[in-house]
């Protein structure tokens, strides 16, 4: 499996959520992340991970996915926002 597209372990918890995500598992401190929308546009950009949370509270309700970018590769899963 090649380095720059890889989907991992990573959990994206509570899912559904209100107001803030969660991420666990293959998430690392520091990777860029970006949220993007059912139609696979950005909606979120943040330039790293910082406790391990994302407050997903001014999205409307809907299907979105996290991508975790790093020098590695990037890791994508999705949640629902309530």
């Amino acid at each position: 499996m090649g380095a720059s597209s890889l989907t991992s372990d990573m959990v994206l918890y509570p899912n559904p959520c209100a107001d803030a995500l969660f991420i666990a598992g293959g998430a690392l401190e520091g990777e860029q992340v970006l949220v993007l929308d059912a139609t696979g546009r950005v909606v979120m950009c943040l330039a790293a991970l910082v406790g391990g949370s994302i407050n997903v509270s001014a999205l409307p309700p809907g299907s979105y996915a996290v991508r975790m970018m790093s020098a590695s590769g990037r890791r994508t899963a999705r949640f629902v926002k309530q």
